[in-house]
């Protein structure tokens, strides 16, 4: 009969958090610069 392990880790690990947040803050560095691409791109079309 197998049994199941009772302690299981269910949080995040130190790494975990850190690969998080760095996602997080280079989506959130790269908005500005997608929002001016699509404005100067918008301002092109309509010229």
């Amino acid at each position: 009969m197998k049994t199941v392990p009772t302690n299981r880790h269910r949080g995040f690990t130190i790494v975990e958090l850190a690969v998080i947040c760095s996602a997080v803050s280079l989506l959130l560095l790269s908005l500005p610069a997608i929002q001016s691409a699509h404005d100067a791109a918008r301002n092109t079309a309509c010229k």
